[in-house]
C-alpha cells in the first residue's frame, strides 16, 4: 500500500513538473530584463524594423544591413528607445512598434481644379496628374470631386496608368 502511494506520488510529481516545464514556455514567455546583456555576434549584420499600422492592421518591415555596430541587446535598446525587441538571433535583431496610422499602401485620389492629386492616407502627396475636365463623364467627375479610395499598390498603379496613358 505504501509502495503504491509512493509510486503514484512520484508519477504525479513527474506529470505536474513536466506540465509546468512545458507550459511555462508557452504561457509565460521569456522576458529579458532591461539591463541583461545578451551576447550576440560581434557585429549584428541585420536589423529589421516591423511597424504595425493600427488603422489598417498591416505590418511593414524595413531591413537595415549597413553600419551596424552593436555588441549586445542593451546597446540596441539604447540606440532605438521607441522600439521593442521582438526577436533575435546571433546576427539578426527584429524590432517592433505600433503606430496609429495607415501603412503606405493606402491612397486617396481627388480632383482639384485641373489636376488629380494622389496622396497616401497619412497625407503624403505622391503625384499630381494634369487632366482636362472634358475627359470625364458627369458620374466620374462627381466621384473624383469627392475623392476615390485606392487600396494597395495595384489599384494605385492601375489608377495612375488610366490617367497618364
Amino acid at each position: 500500500m505504501k509502495k503504491t502511494k509512493i509510486i503514484s506520488l512520484i508519477i504525479t510529481s513527474f506529470i505536474i513538473g513536466g506540465g509546468i516545464g512545458f507550459f511555462s514556455g508557452k504561457l509565460f514567455p521569456k522576458i529579458l530584463p532591461a539591463e541583461q546583456k545578451v551576447q550576440i555576434n560581434e557585429n549584428v549584420t541585420t536589423l529589421k524594423f516591423a511597424t504595425l499600422h493600427t488603422l489598417c492592421m498591416h505590418e511593414t518591415v524595413y531591413t537595415e544591413t549597413e553600419h551596424l555596430f552593436f555588441n549586445d541587446l542593451k546597446q540596441i535598446k539604447e540606440a532605438f528607445p521607441s522600439w521593442k525587441i521582438k526577436d533575435f538571433s546571433n546576427d539578426t535583431v527584429l524590432l517592433g512598434k505600433q503606430t496609429h496610422d495607415y501603412c503606405p499602401d493606402h491612397y486617396f485620389a481627388k480632383l482639384e481644379e485641373n489636376k488629380i492629386t494622389v496622396q497616401n492616407l497619412n497625407g503624403l502627396k505622391l503625384s499630381d496628374i494634369d487632366v482636362s475636365l472634358y475627359d470625364f463623364s458627369e458620374e466620374e467627375f462627381k466621384k473624383l470631386s469627392l475623392g476615390i479610395y485606392l487600396n494597395g499598390k495595384d489599384e494605385y498603379t492601375a489608377f495612375i496608368e488610366d490617367f497618364t496613358s
